[in-house]
């Protein structure tokens, strides 16, 4: 349903407050404080301003920016609730991919000191990956692999696929050997670390491998299954620091 949410109905706008209801509750918080974010201030509706928005009779324009904040900060959770206010993002069909056909366990995060590329702490494998970073933290990714192969990374965030170059010169494909692998890399093949700088909560990792690296998928392609292709993805929580 593609909502021109200015011209929306009473109807309509009583979807969205049963939507923000169970996006709220599904993620800790409250109403209002989805409605404050959203309007980038207190929202000024009167005294009985939630009373309002559950009836479907919330400002139009106030209905559009609570709509766009769900759907840029919780899209998997309003889709979950309210598809037809939420469609699925392209790039969610990718993570349903992942959740059906993505190997786990063999990609895992690697911790370094602040001040060096001293080795401090592997992550170590679990039945339901719980890895946690801190914002400022070096860390690289690292998985096994046999045989030689390509890869490909990406950080999701929120919904959102952002690709991750693996090589110093801005390459998004980097070929790993045989073992465990650490990625990024620098041009003599030592590890080139990520931080993360920003974001707090989950994030997670993929890892795209392949034999000859001209099978790496796209991401504006319908992912389907194929037997040089292997997917590896890591859950990580990125508390602040």
């Amino acid at each position: 349903m593609d909502i021109d949410w200015l011209k929306a109905s009473e109807d309509q706008r009583k979807q969205l407050y049963v939507a923000t209801r169970s996006v709220a509750d599904a993620s800790d918080t409250t109403v209002e404080a989805i409605m404050d974010a959203a309007l980038g201030r207190k929202a000024l509706m009167g005294t009985d301003y939630m009373s309002t928005f559950r009836r479907g009779k919330i400002r139009r324009s106030y209905a559009k920016l609570i709509h766009g904040w769900i759907a840029n900060h919780h899209p998997e959770l309003g889709h979950q609730f309210a598809a037809d206010l939420f469609p699925q993002p392209n790039t969610d069909a990718w993570g349903q991919f992942l959740d059906e056909h993505a190997v786990r366990g063999q990609l895992r995060s690697v911790k370094f000191k602040p001040s060096s590329l001293g080795l401090v702490e592997r992550a170590r494998q679990t039945v339901k990956p719980d890895d946690t970073l801190r914002l400022g933290e070096k860390f690289c990714l690292q998985i096994e692999c046999k045989g030689g192969r390509y890869a490909q990374a990406y950080q999701i965030y929120k919904g959102q696929w952002h690709p991750i170059p693996l090589c110093d010169d801005g390459s998004m494909t980097a070929r790993i050997a045989e073992g465990d692998g650490l990625l990024p890399i620098q041009f003599d093949g030592t590890p080139d670390p990520l931080v993360e700088q920003r974001d707090t909560g989950p994030h997670q990792f993929v890892v795209i491998t392949s034999q000859t690296g001209d099978d790496l998928p796209d991401l504006d392609t319908i992912p389907t299954p194929s037997e040089t292709v292997e997917w590896h993805v890591i859950s990580v929580h990125v508390a602040s620091a």
